[in-house]
């Protein structure tokens, strides 16, 4: 795997296989870049394709606090590796990452998400409250199996 620093110095690792124009793979949050694989090798014989392990997962490191701000600063260090005219496929909150990233003015030629975790209207700013504040008891208590728990419960 190659690396490459995210703007707070944190070490990103990444592997790059194909020919083609540019395509960065972002994989959901309990996954490193290796869920991705089979997805790039399909994908390799008409895009380079940049599979990246997130901040604290896999061979990438994880400097401070994680934050969706930190994270955005990552997948741009991975989309500046690609090069120019990179696009961008996220997968569940890896999407949700890659909207912000493109939010925050991430130049990408082309985005696509799939299943990014969100619900819409009132319902669903009510449901992520309540999600948000038992996550926050739980990492506050020191309980990161009952926030990994308390994930797979929400996304099925």
């Amino acid at each position: 795997m190659d690396r490459i620093l995210s703007a707070d110095g944190t070490p990103i690792a990444y592997r790059r296989q194909g020919d083609g124009p540019p395509l960065v793979l972002v994989g959901g949050a309990l996954s490193s870049s290796a869920a991705d694989a089979p997805l790039a090798a399909l994908l390799a014989p008409r895009f380079t394709v940049l599979t990246y392990d997130r901040r604290g997962r896999g061979a990438s490191g994880e400097a401070g606090r994680c934050s969706v701000a930190r994270e955005v600063e990552d997948l741009a260090a991975v989309v500046g590796a690609a090069g120019p005219g990179a696009s961008v496929f996220g997968m569940s909150s890896g999407g949700a990452l890659a909207l912000e990233a493109v939010a925050a003015g991430l130049p990408v030629e082309l985005l696509a998400v799939y299943e990014p975790p969100y619900t819409p209207g009132a319902s669903g700013l009510l449901f992520k409250a309540r999600c948000t504040a038992r996550l926050h008891r739980l990492l506050a208590a020191g309980d990161r199996s009952g926030a990994v728990e308390l994930f797979l419960s929400m996304t099925g």
